[in-house]
């Protein structure tokens, strides 16, 4: 029991997933993500992204819908969808049968250095999920120096500071996620800002960090 005056400890703590950070990097520099940004990077186009499964429950239906709202007012606007999963075939349905289809680019399923690779030549990812645990896919776009529109879902609040270093809508709304779409897509000047931020942010995820955070718990513990 501790003594007079002695400050009980916590018992519990919260230590988030490590996230390889500087292997994140890497690969966002490496040879493999230039020669896509040559391939897609054009003047005036401002490419969202999107890595994971999709399903209903990752959001990609809200994503979408917020796509398509803009896509009609903005021909700059394009969609790189980085994943596999049981809605993929319904939504390359939904992109051939609309205006604004061959703007929205599909990979199929890649190997984590791809992914990581096409990461690179997204402007905005967004992760618009509707359940979440941590949040990996927007730590992995943070420590790559990306602006990130996220749900409002798990731990993907916990992660970021809305309006300081990403952007957090609620979830399942996708008229709220088309305008904070619209907000970065007309101001290069505040994706840079939430860029610098982000990076900043995602490095208190690094395996560094995570290891200190163990080492600390036992020595607490002790």
């Amino acid at each position: 029991m501790p003594g007079p005056g002695a400050c009980a400890l916590p018992r519990h703590f919260t230590i988030h997933n490590a996230v390889d950070t500087i292997a994140v990097r890497d690969l966002v520099h490496s040879e493999g993500s230039l020669a896509l940004k040559r391939l897609y990077c054009q003047p005036g186009r401002v490419i969202f992204g999107y890595i994971g499964r999709l399903s209903r429950e990752k959001g990609v239906d809200v994503l979408f819908d917020a796509f398509s709202l803009l896509s009609v007012r903005y021909a700059g606007i394009c969609l790189l969808v980085v994943g596999d999963g049981p809605e993929k075939q319904a939504l390359e349905v939904l992109c051939r049968d609309e205006e604004w289809g061959n703007r929205v680019f599909f990979t199929g399923k890649l190997t984590w250095q791809q992914a990581m690779q096409h990461l690179a030549i997204m402007d905005v990812v967004v992760v618009p999920s509707r359940f979440e645990g941590f949040g990996l896919s927007a730590v992995e776009a943070m420590a790559a120096s990306k602006p990130v529109i996220a749900a409002k879902a798990g731990g993907l609040s916990e992660i970021m500071t809305h309006g300081y270093d990403g952007l957090l809508f609620e979830n399942s709304n996708s008229r709220e996620l088309a305008s904070m779409m619209e907000e970065v897509f007309l101001d290069p000047a505040k994706r840079e800002k939430l860029s610098w931020h982000a990076v900043k942010r995602a490095s208190d995820f690094g395996v560094m960090p995570f290891e200190q955070k163990i080492r600390n718990l036992y020595t607490t513990e002790a």
